[in-house]
């Protein structure tokens, strides 16, 4: 009986579909075993402090109120991300109004509008098949655009002034980021977003909205 022979080359050759399955098969397997894991031992909520710029100057207007409005109404859901992030661009904006601008006189009035306060994601194109088990992608954008028109009115003046403020930033994170890691990089975003909001509204108003400060 003529010996048994194997053919190498065609049990080298696996078809890249069967070493995918492979592949996604170990990967469901350890990301069970890792949400066991994690099921396991609660991990605390982090909390984050809001983003203040109390420490800062008042920006004193001679106006009796401030008044913060909101014209701002993202839709519910994705691509919008607002409502996930722990501090909000909106809610950043408030806070900034409430630290930086103050009412020091007896008439008249400053609106603080907020125009846009959105964050939004958009998916980017990552590496397919075998190569792309062992390649770590970054697999999302996150576009950050915040705008703001303040107007202020002094009777006693019988004039008003106003300005208009945008600030944007941009990130990208990894397609193995955790949720904390993700929320962290919300953060950052809004926080990088406001201090180049604050440092844009402040020279702005100095300069134009000069007969209105106190």
């Amino acid at each position: 009986m003529p010996p048994k022979t194997i053919d190498l080359a065609k049990k080298r050759a696996l078809p890249e579909e069967f070493l995918l399955s492979v592949l996604r098969a170990l990967a469901v397997t350890f990301a069970a075993a890792s949400l066991l894991a994690a099921c396991a031992q609660p991990v605390p909520s982090k909390r984050y402090d809001p983003i203040s710029f109390a420490h800062k100057p008042a920006i004193e207007l001679d106006v009796a109120q401030v008044t913060i409005v909101n014209d701002f109404h993202p839709p519910a859901g994705l691509p919008h991300v607002e409502s996930e992030m722990p501090v909000s661009p909106e809610q950043a904006l408030e806070q900034w109004a409430t630290d930086r601008l103050s009412a020091q006189g007896t008439a008249g009035e400053a609106r603080f509008i907020i125009k846009n306060a959105s964050v939004v994601e958009s998916h980017l194109k990552t590496t397919q098949g075998i190569q792309g088990f062992f390649t770590k992608d970054q697999s999302e954008k996150y576009d950050g655009q915040i705008e703001v028109r303040l107007e202020v009115y002094s009777p006693g003046r019988n004039s008003d002034g106003f300005v208009v403020t945008k600030a944007s930033r941009t990130i990208t994170v990894p397609e193995d980021i955790s949720v904390s890691g993700l929320r962290d990089s919300w953060y950052k975003l809004v926080q990088e977003m406001m201090l180049d909001f604050d440092a844009e509204t402040e020279a702005t108003i100095r300069a134009r909205l000069r007969p209105f400060l106190f």
